[in-house]
């Protein structure tokens, strides 16, 4: 039985390229997943929501210009940015934290999904996007 089994490991090797059976590598589990593409603001926050559904900040005028220390976000049109309190309840804690202490005075640098089907719940498409990160110095 043993000599069988090394005469078939043999023919195996010694068969033609065309007889070889070849296994195609796994196919990258990854691939079909697609990332929002994220734009960064910055922005001073008058408004800071929390609620069941979402929790939001709002950037306020300063200076005449919707965001300041920068190009308008989107061209102005876009002034909250929320995040689904349900889904992400650590993210939505920071949006407090941050946002409370922007209130305070300065800036706050967020990161957002440009495209508005990414919105959480009662974040509207015409002026609201949904927050990747934010960051305060």
């Amino acid at each position: 039985m043993r000599a069988l089994f090394v005469a078939g490991l043999l023919w195996c090797a010694a068969a033609p390229a065309s007889a070889q059976i070849v296994v195609p590598p796994p196919k990258d589990i990854f691939s079909n997943i697609q990332t929002p593409q994220i734009t960064e603001g910055r922005c001073f926050v008058d408004e800071v929501l929390a609620a069941m559904d979402r929790t939001h900040i709002h950037c306020g005028p300063v200076g005449g210009g919707l965001v300041s220390q920068g190009p308008p976000i989107l061209g102005g049109a876009i002034s909250y940015f929320a995040v689904d309190t349900q889904r992400q309840p650590g993210l939505a804690a920071s949006v407090i934290t941050l946002g409370n202490e922007a209130l305070k005075g300065g800036f706050i640098t967020i990161g957002f999904s440009n495209n508005a089907a990414d919105n959480p719940p009662g974040c509207l498409a015409k002026d609201c996007r949904r927050i990747n990160y934010l960051a305060r110095k």
